[in-house]
């Protein structure tokens, strides 16, 4: 048995064709997205229209500056749902600041983040690689 599998693993790193190959039909990033979309929200991100239609359309992280809201206790790494101010989901993402940060930064420019919080910290409440937004605004 283990000389058999010896032989073929040789035969595999010598290039040469040896039973079948079933290449994997998963893409990352949309594993990824699917996963996002999924999570048990801690929390609320309410955003003007400037940063909706930024995330939406142009597929944009969200910025402190397009914020005008925040709701719910959640930590760094939490899943947050962001909503438009008709309370309408726009997205789901992982955050990167704590809610009371988050209290204390909305609106503010990213160049304002490090004064207000008296810390250097990340540039965006959620970076656009770990927010999916939802496909039809009205669900």
């Amino acid at each position: 048995y283990i000389r058999t599998n010896i032989c073929v693993i040789t035969k595999i790193f010598s290039l040469e064709d040896v039973g079948t190959f079933f290449a994997a039909n998963i893409n990352i990033r949309n594993s990824k997205k699917k996963w996002l979309s999924n999570l048990q929200s801690e929390g609320e991100v309410i955003i003007d229209d400037g940063a909706a239609s930024a995330l939406m359309k142009d597929g944009k992280s969200l910025l402190p500056a397009g914020m005008i809201g925040v709701s719910g206790v959640f930590k760094i790494g939490d899943p947050i749902t962001i909503v438009d101010k008709n309370k309408v989901r726009v997205a789901v993402g992982i955050s990167n600041f704590t809610s009371t940060q988050l209290t204390k930064i909305i609106g503010c420019q990213t160049s304002e983040i490090a004064t207000v919080l008296g810390s250097a910290c990340a540039g965006t409440v959620v970076h656009r690689d770990n927010l999916v937004c939802t496909e039809n605004k009205g669900e």
